[in-house]
C-alpha cells in the first residue's frame, strides 16, 4: 500500500473524516431508497414475472427506476462495509485490507487501498494507535 493519494483524487484528511463521510453517504442512500414506492426486490420480481410486457414503456421505466435503487444499494453496502473496516484500530484496518481487499479490483477493495495506504503508515504498529488514541481523546 503506497502513501500517496490516487492522481484522480484529493487526498483524504483523516479515518475519522472518512467515517463520516461515509455514514452520510450511507444515510442519504438510505433515505433515497426510502423516497420509492417500491423494493428492489419487488421491481425484480415484477420483471421477471412476465405480467408486463418487457418492451413496453412501463418495463422500460420499471428497468431505469430499478437501476437507480442498485446504485443507491450499492453505495449503501460500500459505506456500511467500508466504516466497518475503517473504525478498527489503524493497525488493525491496514490488516484486514491487505487480508480481504488487496488483491480484488471492485470499488471497496480499491477504496479501502487508497484511503488506509495514504493515511496508515506502512510501518504503523499497536503502540501507535494507542499513542494516537490518546492524542485525540479516545482513550
Amino acid at each position: 500500500m503506497a502513501a500517496t493519494a490516487p492522481a484522480h483524487a484529493v487526498p483524504p484528511l483523516s479515518l475519522d473524516n472518512e467515517r463520516r463521510a461515509l455514514q452520510h453517504l450511507g444515510a442519504l442512500a438510505t433515505v433515497q431508497l426510502y423516497q420509492y414506492a417500491t423494493t428492489l426486490a419487488d421491481d425484480t420480481a415484477m420483471l421477471e414475472s412476465g405480467a408486463i410486457d418487457p418492451f413496453s414503456n412501463r418495463a422500460q421505466a420499471l428497468y431505469f427506476v430499478r437501476g437507480e435503487k442498485q446504485v443507491c444499494a450499492h453505495f449503501q453496502q460500500l459505506a456500511h462495509e467500508a466504516q466497518r473496516v475503517l473504525s478498527l484500530p489503524p493497525h488493525e484496518a491496514a490488516s484486514v485490507c491487505r487480508d480481504m481487499y488487496e488483491d480484488a479490483d471492485d470499488v471497496m477493495s480499491c477504496y479501502l487501498a487508497d484511503v488506509i495506504g495514504y493515511l496508515v503508515p506502512a510501518s504503523h504498529n499497536k503502540q501507535d494507535d494507542e499513542l494516537m488514541m490518546m492524542c485525540i481523546g479516545e482513550i
